[in-house]
């Protein structure tokens, strides 16, 4: 086998190596990023719930002093 093969054979190797590596390192860093992501939505998401729980008890005493206000 001639020895510009072998090389030839040993650089691609090598070249496909590196390529992996780095899709690798590629998706790992995706990987934190949508976690990341998610968990900041899941947050977003309780907090959107404590605060239409809030507005929902303001909407009921509104409410419940329209109709007190009503009986009089």
């Amino acid at each position: 086998m001639p020895a510009w093969l072998v090389y030839g054979v040993l650089a691609l190797s090598f070249a496909a190596l590196v390529f992996s590596l780095h899709t690798l390192y590629q998706v790992r860093r995706s990987a934190r990023e949508t976690i990341a992501n998610w968990k900041r939505a899941e947050e977003s998401w309780k907090a959107a719930e404590r605060d239409w729980t809030k507005v929902a008890e303001i909407n009921k005493q509104i409410a419940e002093m329209r109709r007190s206000r009503r009986r009089g």
